[in-house]
């Protein structure tokens, strides 16, 4: 079962946790306390779990990333903003996984983490955001976490293979819309915050509107 947080962040530390692999049996589908789940697999039952310990490789430990965050030079603003999208996507994984979804809620977790990765070196590179990262993680052996950084731009939702993502990266997409800076907000808010910021991706950015209300429409529904 779950260790007490403290207990946890004292005895095992980001830097002495590169290779430890942990795993929560969560029989009763709750969420991890905390917005930083440490463990690397999350079960409801041990029925899946030869199938989860086969995809262990999709996913580097907490500690992994935060070196990536480290060297890649990611301001705190920008971490924030990782973390908030990260522990929302990781909540509405869990959700949706109760209602049958094929969902996997750390990877969700590790996606939102990664998704900003190359945001500060793509600052000034106009159409570069998601690119670089995606070709970090799948150069590091980490495929699904480079679709989801690839994929988390606004007007991806427009390319004609959308509809048929895997459900894991939709988490990360739709919560990545939802969170301006730390600080979770509606949709319309987090988007004129967006047109303000880059009116270079305007057109994109509107013509992405319709369907991120349709895929909003869709989560609901599911839940």
């Amino acid at each position: 079962e779950q260790p007490n947080p403290a207990f946890l962040t004292a005895a095992y530390p980001p830097e002495a946790m590169p290779c430890m692999r942990t795993l929560w049996l969560n029989r009763s589908g709750r969420i991890a306390p905390g917005e930083m789940p440490r463990h690397d697999v999350e079960l409801t039952n041990l029925a899946g779990l030869k199938d989860a310990l086969l995809g262990l490789g999709e996913k580097p430990t907490l500690a992994q990333i935060l070196a990536w965050w480290q060297a890649w030079e990611l301001p705190e603003n920008v971490r924030a903003h990782c973390v908030t999208v990260a522990w929302a996507a990781y909540v509405l994984g869990v959700l949706l996984r109760q209602q049958g979804m094929p969902m996997d809620p750390i990877l969700a977790h590790r996606g939102g983490l990664v998704h900003d990765l190359d945001k500060i070196r793509t600052l000034h590179l106009h159409g570069a955001h998601g690119v670089q990262a995606g070709e970090f993680l799948a150069g590091q052996g980490y495929p699904v976490l480079a679709g989801i950084a690839r994929q988390h731009i606004m007007h991806s939702i427009l390319d004609p293979d959308a509809a048929e993502r895997r459900w894991g990266s939709k988490p990360v997409y739709f919560c990545d819309k939802l969170v301006e800076g730390d600080r979770i907000v509606p949709f319309d808010q987090r988007l004129e915050k967006l047109l303000d910021r880059y009116p270079d991706y305007r057109e994109g950015m509107l013509q992405a509107e319709a369907p991120i209300w349709a895929l909003s429409d869709q989560i609901c529904s599911i839940l």
